[in-house]
């Protein structure tokens, strides 16, 4: 339940500071966990209420029709720099959990999780127009 609240936190902040997003339907099928371990964290948003950064890729289609913004939290850093090479340490034992799921309104999650018992969020229902 924490888990999910800090992902509803960190969506609301991208969507609140994005110009654009859609929309999307029940996607077919979750991105698989090889893509995802290939994917680049760019940058981490700390979460001051939870005392935790998550660490977040940038949209990307993966293997499926949707676009994806991956998640990685909770991380334990000094600052988002340390967040951002920690998130991408931790794509490196993911396995899958469960998805997709209807999450906030007509989002969508696949959940995942990794050998620090962290859990690492595939969301998709908005993406960020660059």
């Amino acid at each position: 339940m924490k888990i999910k609240m800090l992902a509803a936190a960190a969506l609301l902040s991208l969507a609140i500071s994005s110009p654009t997003f859609a929309i999307v339907p029940q996607p077919e099928k979750c991105p698989s966990v090889d893509l995802l371990q290939q994917s680049n964290i760019e940058h981490a948003s700390y979460m001051e209420e939870h005392h935790a950064w998550i660490a977040i890729a940038p949209p990307q289609n993966y293997d499926t029709k949707d676009k994806w913004v991956l998640m990685v939290m909770p991380i334990l850093a000094k600052d988002e720099s340390e967040a951002v090479v920690n998130g991408q340490k931790s794509l490196n034992f993911i396995k899958f959990l469960k998805g997709p799921e209807s999450t906030i309104g007509p989002m969508w999650d696949c959940t995942y999780t990794n050998n620090s018992n962290q859990f690492i969020i595939a969301n998709t229902g908005f993406f960020i127009k660059k």
